[in-house]
């Protein structure tokens, strides 16, 4: 009888520290939205650029001037960007940097906005600091087409 006893107990003490391990894991990881730092019009489909824009690493920009390519182009929810660049002078690569602060638009859908770059420092040869780009961008996977206005 002691053992029956002893087998119960043992048997609903396990099945308790069971439920309490299983209760015990983490909650799942919540997305944070990075458009929520970002100044950026509320209306759902510029939320939407905006998002795509933030989380995304862009390669291979035309930053407007003759040799200046932007090879490494990223946003931040605070409303700057960095560029790591290449100048490219005769049969010559220069790597450079540049910063900035960008607004946007309305966008006119979830990959389509017109934007202004505002080019703040640097150190690309080429490349007059401050100034001023005013495109329409389209998002295209990890490139940003560009129509200079």
């Amino acid at each position: 009888m002691s053992l029956f006893i002893f087998l119960t107990i043992s048997t609903s003490f396990a099945k308790k520290k069971k439920a309490v391990e299983q209760t015990a894991e983490e909650p799942a990881a919540v997305e944070v939205d990075p458009t929520l730092d970002a100044n950026v019009p509320s209306d759902g489909t510029s939320k939407k650029f905006a998002k795509k824009l933030l989380s995304t690493e862009f390669v291979n920009f035309d930053a407007n001037i003759t040799g200046l390519v932007w090879e490494h182009l990223t946003f931040s929810p605070d409303n700057t960007f960095t560029a790591t660049a290449s100048q490219y002078l005769m049969d010559e690569s220069m790597s450079c940097v540049e910063k900035g602060s960008w607004t946007m638009d309305p966008a006119s859908s979830s990959t389509v906005t017109n934007m202004t770059l505002n080019i703040e420092s640097g150190d690309c040869p080429a490349a007059d600091v401050p100034r001023k780009m005013r495109i329409q961008a389209t998002i295209n996977g990890t490139r940003i087409d560009a129509k200079y206005r």
